[in-house]
C-alpha cells in the first residue's frame, strides 16, 4: 500500500500511475485513516481535510506506528511537516509519548516545540546527508529535541541506526558508527 500527500503536478501523477500499474494499492493519506504492516499497527495524523494544507511539505504524511509485539517500539515519522502544521496536529488531538520520533525535515530550525514535548520520545532520528548545504539538522532543532530528553541518532554522525525494544520493554540503540 502507498499512502500519499496531495498530488503536486504532473510528476506527481505519473508516479503515482506508475505505483497503482505495478499493483500498488494506492490511497491519499487523510488523517485517521488506519491500517497495519507486520506488527504494527499505523494511524495518519496528518494531513486532514478539516484543515487544507498545500501540496508539499505542509501536506506531509504524519504516521503514527504501534504495536504491543516484543522488538517493535512506538514511532512517530514527522515527514518534512513545517511547524505551522505541527501545531494544527498537535491541537487536533492524539498526539502522545512515544518511543521514537522521526524528525521533521531533516531536523531544520521549522519545529513546534510543544509537539516533542508531547512525543516525549526517547529516540530522536534523524536523516541528514553528510555536509549538506541547508545546515541540516540545525541547533535550534537539535536543542528542541534534547530537551525532550531524547538521544540523537543522526544518519550523518552515525550512519545506520535501529532501535528495537527488548523482552523487558527497555529500548536498545544500534548505530553503524560512533557519532
Amino acid at each position: 500500500t502507498l499512502l500519499h500527500g496531495p498530488l503536486d503536478g504532473f510528476i506527481d501523477e505519473l508516479t503515482v500511475r506508475d505505483f497503482r500499474s505495478a499493483g500498488t494499492t494506492v490511497h491519499e493519506a487523510e488523517r485517521g485513516q488506519t491500517g497495519s504492516v507486520g506488527g504494527w499497527t499505523w494511524r495518519v495524523l496528518w494531513p486532514t481535510r478539516r484543515l487544507p494544507a498545500e501540496p508539499g511539505n505542509p501536506s506531509s504524511v504524519v504516521t503514527l506506528f504501534t504495536s504491543a509485539t516484543v522488538g517493535l517500539p512506538s514511532l512517530v515519522d514527522l515527514g518534512d511537516l513545517p511547524a505551522r502544521e505541527q501545531e494544527l496536529m498537535v491541537n487536533l488531538g492524539g498526539v502522545f509519548p512515544v518511543d521514537v520520533v522521526k524528525v521533521s525535515h531533516h531536523g531544520s530550525h521549522d519545529q513546534f516545540p510543544v509537539l516533542y514535548q508531547r512525543l516525549h520520545a526517547a529516540v530522536a532520528l534523524i536523516g541528514v546527508g553528510v555536509d549538506n548545504d541547508y545546515g541540516h539538522p540545525t541547533d535550534v532543532a537539535l536543542s528542541i529535541v534534547k530537551s525532550t530528553g531524547s538521544a540523537v541518532v543522526r544518519s550523518d554522525h552515525h550512519g545506520i541506526g535501529l532501535v528495537a525494544k527488548d523482552e523487558t520493554g527497555v529500548l536498545r540503540v544500534w548505530t553503524e558508527r560512533a557519532g
